[in-house]
């Protein structure tokens, strides 16, 4: 078994909450007097994350929740990855819009897994096939947007969203 395939079987084991806080990628719902909507969405981040409340970088839920898991997906991305980075999202079924990263600093390297067909990577007008084959790029300077798809696809994002890194 190839070490796509094992992490495949491994985020099968992940139960990804629904998102409703990513309105750039998996388009507006509604808004109230202070936040705005995303309609909801299975993608989670796990390592380090921006508490907003706290104003300060945290451990994700997720990662306390399946830290076995995480290890492995640290590992991974170590193996795929030319950059540090300090968190991972995941994303299960999201065929997102076309958008830049908001909080990401630099490259990032996007893969996906699954048993799925077509769902590339848009960046801005050329289609890149990301199926088992990390992409690394700038999200927060190029857009970007899913293929369209059929059938179960994963993508891990590794990036860096602060000044802190796995190493």
């Amino acid at each position: 078994m190839t070490i796509h395939k094992e992490i495949y079987e491994l985020l099968k084991t992940i139960k990804i909450p629904k998102s409703t806080s990513r309105p750039n990628v998996s388009g507006f719902s509604h808004k109230d007097s202070w936040k705005r909507y995303g309609n909801p969405c299975e993608s989670c981040t796990f390592g380090l994350v921006n508490n907003l409340f706290r104003g300060q970088v945290t451990t994700s839920t997720i990662t306390k929740k399946y830290p076995d898991q995480y290890e492995k997906l640290v590992e991974y991305g170590k193996q795929i990855c030319d950059h540090d980075f300090t968190s991972i999202c995941l994303n299960h079924n999201l065929k997102c819009q076309k958008h830049k990263d908001g909080n990401n600093v630099g490259v990032s390297t996007i893969v996906a897994l699954g048993d799925f067909t077509d769902g590339g990577l848009w960046v801005e007008d050329e289609l890149i096939d990301i199926y088992e084959k990390p992409y690394c790029f700038n999200g927060a300077e190029k857009e970007h947007a899913t293929q369209d798809f059929d059938g179960d696809r994963y993508t891990l994002i590794f990036f860096d969203n602060t000044s802190k890194r796995i190493k």
